[in-house]
């Protein structure tokens, strides 16, 4: 694994250096099917490292949120929720549970439950979980037409 061209990788999703090192200090392997990280990248691509937001939120950049895993989890995971990606095939066909992944992961698997109907949820970057209500369409609509 190259750590030059991962902490250069970082700092494109505004990862802070010292945070990428103490990442790629704790994730060894990929945080989701466990698979070491190829050394270079002679062998197949979805073996190399790339940095995975658990939470699908660019804003939340902790210690907590941001993990290495293999290419071949990110693409299947892409955007998303953690819980309903392991439900996923991919997932099920590897053997990927919430038993399985790496404690970083499971630590947030009950934070990334879809949202209630009508509610924006989110994760502010101390993990604390807020909510902010909004009205469904028909009612701003509703509400546009009144105006008029």
């Amino acid at each position: 694994m190259n750590h030059t061209l991962l902490v250069r990788a970082a700092a494109r999703w505004k990862v802070p250096r010292d945070l990428a090192l103490a990442v790629l200090a704790r994730d060894l392997r990929c945080i989701y099917c466990s698979r070491d990280f190829a050394a270079e990248m002679s062998g197949p691509r979805a073996g190399l490292a790339s940095w995975e937001h658990i939470i699908n939120d660019e804003s939340i950049v902790t210690l907590e949120n941001i993990a290495l895993c293999c290419i071949g989890c990110n693409s299947s995971k892409g955007t998303k929720n953690l819980g309903d990606w392991l439900k996923s095939k991919y997932c099920q066909t590897r053997g990927i549970g919430p038993d399985t992944i790496a404690a970083v992961a499971a630590g947030l698997l009950n934070k990334v439950a879809a949202p209630a109907p009508h509610s924006l949820g989110y994760f502010a970057s101390d993990g604390s979980a807020e909510t902010t209500e909004r009205q469904a369409p028909e009612a701003v609509l509703r509400e546009a037409a009144n105006d008029g």
